[in-house]
């Protein structure tokens, strides 16, 4: 039994983004050849340093496919590092209390800016 994938609108945004990263990423390892680039652990770089864009820009495409847009996630990734960052640094909270805080915080301003788009 054979199964025949289709390429539909997401499919092939998919595939280009997955084409361009890989083209990109190739042109730096002929570029900059003699500054390590083509190391394997550079590759791996990339994908740790930006794991949160990662996290945040796989939600986003979820909201997009669905046929939303929410452009305030930026501003709530802000608002919660800063006040994860002031929270340890100036008050001296834990770490372990105040990823709790913040997160509580974010999911309270969430649930609240989503019912203020119910309205």
């Amino acid at each position: 039994m054979k199964i025949k994938k289709n390429f539909d609108s997401k499919n092939i945004l998919l595939a280009i983004t997955i084409i361009l990263f890989f083209t990109m990423y190739i042109l730096g390892m002929i570029i900059y050849h003699d500054r390590g680039f083509a190391n394997l652990q550079n590759f791996l770089n990339l994908f740790i340093s930006n794991a949160g864009l990662i996290v945040i820009s796989a939600g986003m495409t979820i909201v997009m496919i669905t046929g939303g847009i929410d452009i305030s996630v930026g501003s709530f990734v802000a608002l919660t590092c800063m006040m994860l960052a002031d929270l340890m640094e100036n008050k001296g909270a834990s770490v372990g209390f105040s990823i709790v805080f913040v997160l509580v915080i974010g999911i309270i301003l969430g649930s609240y800016k989503v019912g203020l788009y119910l309205i």
